[in-house]
């Protein structure tokens, strides 16, 4: 991410992630005017402003292949590109392994020199743990990001943590995760007053610019970092009541200019029009929540018998959407009387692996409704508001 090696930087954050917003000037707009210059360095991951988040975790295929001068068996190959596309080849080789034949995989190398070689590694290792009923190999590494051909600064320090997820403590995994950990942060005082600006890889390819994640705040004052919202470059800021944005130099995230910035809003109008759960929020109360079924079984043979159709909700325990949906969507008065005549069951995703199967289930949360002959009639995934969720189970019930 920088132009020198980085012991801290991949971001975890703090605070809300939020997307870009359509404001009478566009948040792409190109910034007129003098840019303040910023130099980034790594953030302390326990200052209180750290970011909390990381983005999803990118996937890497593996390969089985025989590596007998390697520690551990059963060795599978992956290459993670990250870092400029022109220059950052066929990616860094990892190879994953198991010290013994049916136990989890418990060693990963990684290829730290960059010399297409693992012999001259040594491995990280890790004990696999259950949870959530699968067996995990969690493992805390750092990669090269590639920026140039070429030079001392061709490469930047790049820690992530990566995961290999299996049913079975023998089962071989076919990918690989991994998502960035850390942040970077630098300083720049603009007339009397001195900020801080914040910076965070938003997709895992090592490189800091557009879709990244940025905020800003005053170093002291009333406007402190902590809590900030993260918005995606281009998009403004606010800090000190004005709108900024920030333009990256080069893709190592090393320095960039930030601009003052004229949105053609308020501050709080934009605070408006950004709430994404404002009217879900403020939908009047149902006095009794949708009532949900836990037993998927028994629950489909009594809507066979009443001949009602079924609505069937897959969550998880971790999925942020579906607490929200549980929250806001769920308990609001014109979903909870649309789901009057429909028999609604609830699902955990983590652990009803067959039904998962069946559905073809991919993310969460997942909606699928059914029609009174049980067959699928349409289906949603990820978050639905109040107005959507109503009209749904309306139509179902046509």
């Amino acid at each position: 991410m920088f132009a020198r090696p980085i012991s801290a930087l991949i971001l975890f954050v703090v605070g809300s992630v939020v997307a870009s917003a359509d404001e009478p000037k566009k948040a792409d707009a190109k910034p007129k005017g003098e840019g303040y210059a910023v130099t980034f360095k790594p953030g302390d991951p326990k200052a209180e402003f750290a970011p909390r988040f990381s983005p999803k975790g990118t996937q890497i295929e593996l390969t089985p292949t025989a590596m007998p001068k390697l520690d551990g068996k059963d060795h599978l190959v992956g290459r993670i590109p990250l870092g400029a596309k022109a220059v950052r080849g066929e990616g860094q080789l990892i190879a994953l392994a198991r010290t013994e034949a049916g136990n989890p995989y418990d060693l990963l190398f990684v290829d730290t020199n960059l010399d297409g070689k693992l012999t001259d590694e040594k491995p990280i290792s890790t004990k696999p743990s259950v949870t959530r009923e699968k067996w995990w190999s969690s493992f805390e590494g750092t990669l090269k990001a590639v920026h140039a051909a070429k030079g001392s600064d061709a490469t930047t320090d790049y820690p992530v943590s990566f995961w290999a997820v299996v049913e079975k403590p023998d089962e071989t995994p076919k990918v690989i995760r991994y998502t960035r950990r850390g942040f970077a942060v630098g300083t720049v005082t603009i007339g009397d007053g001195e900020y801080t600006v914040l910076v965070s890889d938003g997709d895992n390819d090592g490189v800091i610019g557009a879709g990244d994640y940025w905020t800003i705040g005053r170093t002291k004052g009333d406007d402190p970092l902590t809590g900030k919202e993260w918005r995606t470059m281009p998009d403004f800021c606010w800090a000190g009541k004005k709108a900024w944005k920030l333009e990256m130099d080069g893709t190592a995230g090393a320095s960039g200019k930030l601009y003052a910035f004229d949105p053609g809003i308020t501050q709080e109008d934009d605070a408006v029009k950004r709430d994404t759960y404002k009217a879900d929020r403020e939908a009047p109360r149902a006095e009794k929540p949708v009532a949900f079924e836990t037993d998927y079984e028994a629950a489909v043979k009594k809507a066979a018998a009443d001949k009602k159709p079924v609505f069937v909700k897959f969550e998880t325990d971790w999925c942020g959407p579906c607490a929200v949906m549980a929250k806001l969507v769920f308990t609001a008065r014109d979903v909870a009387e649309a789901s009057h005549g429909v028999v609604c069951i609830k699902v955990d995703g983590d652990k009803e692996k067959k039904l998962v199967e069946k559905y073809k289930v991919e993310g969460y949360p997942t909606l699928i409704m059914l029609g009174v002959d049980g067959k699928e009639v349409g289906r949603m995934t990820g978050y639905k508001g109040v107005k959507e969720m109503t009209e749904a189970l309306k139509k179902l019930k046509k």
